[in-house]
């Protein structure tokens, strides 16, 4: 930034100053206030750090519009234009910025410009996403505490479609030119939001034998559960009880074998004609055929 050659006491409130460029941080959907700017006052490495609420906006690439070219700036856009700087590191390095803090419990206005050239007046979802190109509306106005003038910021003009900071993800555009139409508002849900409309849940604390250890629960020493049976498998099923009147396969196979035993033993019993009163074969016969001629089943 040059040296002045215009001073603050010099501006005339009521004046207005456009400077565009590109989004790099803003908060505009609500005041910066409470310990939030007490811990923004502490990290703070301006000699003069803002430490009434406030909102706040940076842009790079910042240039000033002068209103009238032939005329030639005013003393407002100078003080302004002066008030440019850049860094020598970082990913703006060297490059034309402006920011400002707007004091005051009004927040600043938005508008984003339609198809048909104009604007109109939004209520951001969310805060505006770095990268943007917008217009800031600065305005002149009278300190009560001192000679000096201050700068404030009235409006934001967002030049190209709206975008949010953290948005979905992908542009609703990139989908429809791929015939995926998205309609209405996305919104972004954060890990562990309830749904619309029903309140969280609130914490009972961690199940029992849990250790917390570095401020992560931990299981603790209670013995664990069984483990669940995997899909593919099933658990097996307890054996039928017997119904009366109704035979089971066990004593089904009891009574056949009961029976054949019956069987054999009438078979060798004395003076019994059946068929199976034959003489038993020869242990390891030479051959099947060793048979004596003329013997043959008996009757």
């Amino acid at each position: 930034m040059a040296n002045r050659t215009v001073p603050a006491e010099r501006l005339r409130e009521g004046q207005t100053v456009l400077a565009t460029g590109k989004l790099t941080f803003s908060r505009l959907t609500r005041l910066i206030d409470g310990q939030e700017l007490a811990t923004r006052i502490a990290k703070s490495k301006s000699l003069y750090p803002t430490k009434l609420p406030h909102t706040t906006v940076s842009i790079v690439d910042a240039q000033v519009v002068i209103k009238d070219p032939t005329a030639g700036p005013t003393p407002e856009e100078i003080f302004i234009h002066e008030s440019l700087y850049s860094t020598s590191t970082g990913d703006y390095a060297g490059r034309p910025s402006y920011s400002i803090d707007n004091i005051g419990n009004r927040l600043p206005q938005i508008f984003a410009k339609n198809e048909s050239g104009t604007y109109n007046q939004v209520t951001p979802e969310r805060e505006l996403a770095s990268g943007l190109e917008v217009t800031l509306v600065l305005n002149v106005y009278k300190s009560k505490e001192s000679a000096k003038r201050g700068i404030g910021l009235a409006q934001v003009l967002v030049n190209e479609p709206i975008r949010y900071y953290g948005g979905a993800g992908v542009d609703t555009n990139e989908l429809a030119a791929r015939g995926i139409i998205i309609e209405g508002p996305v919104e972004t849900i954060l890990a562990g939001s309830a749904p619309v409309g029903e309140p969280a849940p609130a914490f009972t604390g961690f199940p029992a034998g849990t250790v917390v250890e570095s401020g992560f629960p931990l299981p603790g020493p209670a013995a664990a559960p069984a483990p669940a049976l995997a899909p593919a498998f099933a658990a097996a099923q307890p054996a039928p009880a017997a119904q009366p009147g109704v035979e089971t396969p066990a004593e089904k196979i009891a009574r056949l074998e009961a029976e054949a035993a019956a069987l054999r033993a009438a078979a060798t019993g004395a003076g019994s004609n059946s068929p199976f009163d034959t003489a038993p074969a020869a242990a390891n016969p030479a051959s099947p055929w060793d048979t004596p001629v003329g013997v043959g089943i008996q009757y």
